[in-house]
């Protein structure tokens, strides 16, 4: 079977989740299976793509943002697919985004992945109508849907009663960290609290400080991390106020992530809407305790193993917080668990359940 990947977040991201998940799948794909499995992202300067498919990125970092480049590349890449789909050489065609250009494509099956419904369900997000609108066109047409929880797929029926429930399958992303490094290149606090990601809306950033800042206050050896995101705003370093003295901001790749999620105190996931949570389980894996929003996904995903908050009362984040800080018990209870979880969510696994649902989708035993 000949199973190709589209261009179009790898030409979007060139760090990102969701790149990250492809190139994870395709390159265990490619190990376990012999199907033929490839990718048409001419153009792409994707991290993932690169590091995790040896994908050798292009060199346009000089003249990649001028007027039209972008669009250029865009359109080759969909004239590439286009034919390869219309000359029988393609028998699942797995788009990455939700580009309208999939719409006209009819000769081989098709199979999009649905991350999160954030556009229709957070009234927060600043949704773009047209790219909902394309996205439900995408998913009436596609031979299968995926989505990444059940949560997820719950959603899309709530929103689209129309789409029968067995054309959606879950399946869960992997995460699970395999080598922890005994070294990081930043110089860390020696006690502190983890958060990683965007710091947006939805993300509840704002609440999530309030909470530290209580715990902060009562613990004056105890500082915070943040990875990614950007370098912090003007507004979130007023927001922070006396605590930004012992706050550092930091953009980590995934060796040195590994380990900041090793020896920090607690990671803390305040957000009220994820798909999956792909953090989650990195931080199980490297045996850190976790603290989550009762919120989305996450009750699905971690389940036991994390210790739980009211996203919207700071109040309750910081006394669940320092819960973990203080008892020893509930921490090692945490970490185990945590761990334990963390092994059913491996890009493998992820690449087998691929396997049965390209199969089944194109009709191939």
């Amino acid at each position: 079977m000949k199973i190709l990947y589209d261009y179009q977040i790898m030409l979007e991201q060139k760090y990102g989740g969701i790149s990250r998940c492809f190139c994870e799948l395709m390159a265990r794909y490619k190990k376990m299976y012999s199907d033929k499995v490839g990718i048409i992202a001419i153009g792409s300067q994707n991290y993932y793509l690169e590091k995790v498919m040896g994908y050798k990125a292009l060199n346009f970092s000089q003249w990649w943002y001028e007027p039209g480049v972008k669009e250029k590349f865009v359109k080759i890449n969909q004239i590439i697919i286009s034919r390869l789909c219309k000359k029988g050489y393609v028998d699942i065609l797995h788009s990455t985004w939700y580009d309208s250009y999939l719409l006209d494509i009819n000769n081989c099956k098709q199979i999009i992945t649905i991350h999160d419904m954030i556009q229709e369900k957070v009234p927060e997000y600043k949704a773009d109508r047209k790219l909902i609108k394309i996205k439900r066109q995408l998913m009436e047409k596609a031979d299968k849907i995926v989505t990444v929880s059940v949560h997820t797929k719950k959603d899309i029926l709530e929103i689209y009663p129309e789409i029968p429930d067995n054309k959606i399958a879950v399946v869960y992303n992997g995460g699970c960290i395999q080598k922890i490094p005994k070294k990081c290149s930043f110089k860390l606090p020696e006690k502190y609290i983890l958060y990683v990601g965007a710091r947006g809306n939805y993300k509840n950033f704002d609440n999530f400080i309030k909470a530290v800042k209580i715990i902060m206050q009562r613990y004056e050896d105890l500082s915070l991390v943040c990875v990614g995101g950007g370098t912090f705003t003007g507004r979130e370093r007023n927001m922070l106020g006396d605590i930004r003295y012992r706050t550092m901001q930091i953009n980590a790749d995934d060796k040195d992530l590994a380990y900041l999620y090793r020896h920090a105190v607690e990671f803390v996931f305040p957000s009220k809407y994820e798909g999956f949570g792909i953090p989650v389980v990195e931080a199980f894996s490297c045996y850190c305790p976790v603290v989550l929003s009762n919120a989305s996904c996450f009750p699905e995903i971690a389940k036991g193993a994390a210790l739980y908050f009211d996203p919207d009362d700071a109040e309750d984040m910081a006394e669940k917080m320092e819960r973990v800080i203080i008892d020893k018990t509930l921490r090692r209870q945490l970490i185990k668990k945590g761990y334990s979880r963390s092994k059913l969510f491996t890009w493998e696994r992820n690449a087998r359940r691929m396997h049965q649902i390209y199969h089944s989708t194109a009709n191939i035993k």
